[in-house]
Formats: structure tokens, C-alpha cells, sequence
């Protein structure tokens, strides 16, 4: 009995860890959503970030802020392999409002 009480709240804290974890990754509402992951491509008007299986393309245009570490940056700033935090107003063609660069590129060129 004490095993069947045990192996229930094992799958109970195992399907909560999980859905806490999704959460950090990705969150979406009716006034927008934030989406975390690296980037895999980025150009003046693009920004598209992976996170495991799910990829996200974002519009950037001259509202768009980007910061590091707090303080603001360029969007020139924005490379492949960085680690990214993106808020986004959702809708045809998701326009990130803000891209926070949570760790440089690890990629070498």
C-alpha cells in the first residue's frame, strides 16, 4: 500500500516538474507571450529561436528593444547561438516586442 501512495505522488511530482520546465520555455496569452531558446537565424527584419523541437520566427522592426545584461543593445547585437528571451505580441507573423540576450554566441566563425 505504502509503494502504490508512493509511486502515485512520484508520477504526480514528475508530471508537475515537467510542466514547470515547459513553462520557463514558453508562455503564450491573449496579450502576448514570451518564448526562450537560441537563436537560429536573425537579419535586420527576422529572428527565429529554437527550443528543443519547437521553433518560433519573430518580426523585428525599429520598436523592437533589444537588452543585454539590463542595459539596451542594438539589434545588430543579435547572433546565431545566443541564448534569447523573447516577448511577443502573437498573431499572424508573432512581432517581438522585446529580445533580452541571455548568453552570448557560443558559435566560433
Amino acid at each position: 500500500m505504502k509503494r502504490a501512495i508512493l509511486f502515485v505522488v512520484g508520477i504526480i511530482v514528475s508530471v508537475t516538474a515537467v510542466m514547470t520546465l515547459r513553462e520557463a520555455a514558453f508562455s503564450t496569452g491573449e496579450e502576448g507571450g514570451t518564448f526562450r531558446g537560441l537563436v537560429i537565424f536573425v537579419n535586420d527584419t527576422v529572428l527565429e529561436v529554437k527550443h528543443g523541437r519547437a521553433e518560433r520566427t519573430f518580426q523585428l522592426n525599429d520598436a523592437t528593444v533589444v537588452a543585454r545584461q539590463g542595459a539596451e543593445a542594438a539589434s545588430g547585437d543579435l547572433q546565431v547561438c545566443q541564448a534569447v528571451r523573447v516577448s511577443y505580441t502573437p498573431g499572424e507573423g508573432d512581432q517581438a516586442v522585446r529580445v533580452e540576450i541571455l548568453r552570448e554566441s557560443y558559435c566560433v566563425r
